[in-house]
């Protein structure tokens, strides 16, 4: 390799943070920067790097994406979750005890 493209090398080590299972927001905070490092290699003069890195942009932008849905639709879950708690209280507050 030569030391321009040593260079331009992302550095992932510094940020490199441990996943939690099911931890969705750093997974996609982690693509999004992969994504970055890999656009700015594009820039690169070099034809078959320039296609490896379209390629490898290709491939994580449809992880990205289905990673960005699936995180959606979580917290839509969460939100109806909470939501149908609370309409559940409301309701069990407006019974009136019977007497026995």
């Amino acid at each position: 390799m030569s030391s321009v493209q040593d260079s331009k090398k992302p550095d992932l080590r510094r940020r490199n943070r441990r996943l939690k299972v099911g931890d969705a927001k750093a997974l996609r905070r982690l693509l999004w920067r992969v994504l970055d490092e890999v656009d700015r290699l594009s820039d690169d003069v070099d034809f078959d790097a320039k296609l490896k890195a379209a390629s490898t942009i290709a491939t994580l932008s449809g992880i990205y994406l289905r990673v960005v849905e699936q995180h959606d639709l979580a917290d839509k879950v969460v939100s109806l979750r909470a939501e149908l708690e609370r309409v559940k209280a409301e309701q069990d507050a407006e019974r009136i005890p019977r007497a026995a």
